[in-house]
């Protein structure tokens, strides 16, 4: 590959991540100022399914992580199909991010009443401690030193799900792993 192309390429890569992290800033301003909104339309559970598998299909390298998506019957939710996949994103970047190498991550849904419910879990490291009970705090992550990352992936996920009527929660221990799930009222077929 040619000098050129090189720098050419780093430079888009750095480019996709800053347009990235602007748009991380304005949702968190958002969510922060009670402005951050939605628009809904009836979306097949399975279909954010796919594009989750289709979008992170390639994510092995270089820790060769696993990547397994749940599939589901037909069920249906009302969302803003563009912010759920990017909830679902970020956390799947960050269970990539704390998972062993050769690791699994695992995306799930689950149907409790009335509700569409997803998960990503690793198992990786976990959290215990102030860490897990600031997980969705994205004031608390800016004040850490070091940090990795910025901060504001987990808190983007419970405004996406707060905004459709749902919530989030995070289990994690120390050395077993930390699971997200997230929430959205369920639609009828």
């Amino acid at each position: 590959m040619a000098p050129e192309k090189r720098v050419l390429e780093g430079v888009a890569r750095s480019a996709r991540r800053l347009d990235a992290l602007i748009t991380n800033l304005h949702d968190v301003a958002q969510l922060d100022a009670g402005r951050f909104s939605i628009e809904t339309s009836r979306v097949d559970v399975g279909a954010i399914l796919a594009a989750v598998r289709d979008a992170h299909g390639g994510l092995g390298a270089p820790k060769e992580v696993a990547l397994e998506v749940a599939t589901i019957p037909a069920t249906y939710v009302a969302c803003d199909r563009p912010r759920v996949l990017k909830a679902l994103a970020a956390l799947v970047d960050n269970a990539v991010r704390y998972s062993p190498a050769k690791g699994t991550v695992r995306v799930g849904v689950a149907l409790p009443e009335g509700r569409v419910s997803f998960s990503v879990s690793d198992d990786g490291a976990g959290m215990s401690g102030e860490r897990l009970a600031n997980a969705f705090d994205h004031t608390w992550h800016a004040a850490q030193s070091p940090r990795d990352g910025t901060g504001f992936g987990l808190a983007i996920v419970r405004g996406v799900a707060v905004a459709h009527g749902g919530g989030a929660s995070i289990e994690s221990r120390t050395g077993a792993g930390t699971c997200v799930s997230f929430w959205l009222p369920a639609v009828e077929a």
